[in-house]
């Protein structure tokens, strides 16, 4: 059976959580970027499996709901949209956008996300190529937020995901000119702030086949 079809059977609900997460102050929202087709891996990473009862998309949907994130977009390809819209039961305050350009640079994604944001006062971005982001790490990030534009996490020096910029990164990535601009040097024009985590799993980057065994301890 492939990795799409048994992500086609599992179902995703956010119920729970969601319940749990109305409880509390609505927190920072999330943009997702998985518009990548990920040809390597088989399937697009975002349906990849996480555990036996989640993908990579399902379980990072649940830990911004958990965490309390008013707002989660994912900015797809139009092909993960339709699978993601047939067999996910997703939450209210969960947008999809679609990248109608998924071959462009990160930046672009980032962009279409950005200009339905720009009334946001910092937003998280996070990489499908790393579905271990936790709470711990969100809470790091958000302490921090005001005092940089471009503020994440690094273990031993090497900066991770994700990432938390503010509304002046926003409202900058949002009008840019450019939309194949290279996200990692446009964002060093910005103050940056780098805080020391004790978790590797923010260095996770799983673009083959390889990486998923080697951070898993299992074969596709």
């Amino acid at each position: 059976m492939s990795i799409f079809v048994l992500c086609c059977q599992i179902e995703y609900s956010f119920q729970e959580i969601m319940t749990k997460s109305t409880q509390k102050e609505k927190k920072y929202p999330a943009i997702i970027m998985a518009a990548g087709f990920s040809s390597r891996m088989g399937t697009q990473k975002m349906f990849l499996p996480f555990t036996t009862h989640e993908c990579f998309l399902s379980r990072l949907i649940a830990v911004y709901e958990s965490y309390g994130s008013k707002e989660v977009v994912l900015v797809v390809n139009s092909q993960g949209a339709e699978h993601i819209q047939k067999n996910f039961n997703l939450a209210g305050n969960i947008r999809i956008i679609k990248n109608p350009h998924p071959e462009w640079q990160k930046f672009y994604s980032l962009q279409l996300a950005c200009q339905i944001l720009t009334n946001t006062e910092a937003v998280f971005v996070q990489n499908i190529d790393n579905p271990f982001t936790n709470a711990e790490v969100l809470m790091i990030l958000e302490k921090a937020a005001g005092k940089g534009d471009y503020i994440l996490p690094e273990y031993r020096n090497t900066g991770g995901h994700p990432f938390l910029i503010s509304s002046h990164v926003i409202r900058q990535v949002a009008e840019h000119q450019n939309p194949q601009e290279h996200l990692k040097f446009f964002l060093k024009q910005f103050k940056t702030l780098r805080l020391p985590v004790q978790n590797h799993e923010i260095l996770a980057n799983i673009n083959t086949p390889e990486a998923y065994e080697q951070w898993f301890k299992k074969a596709l």
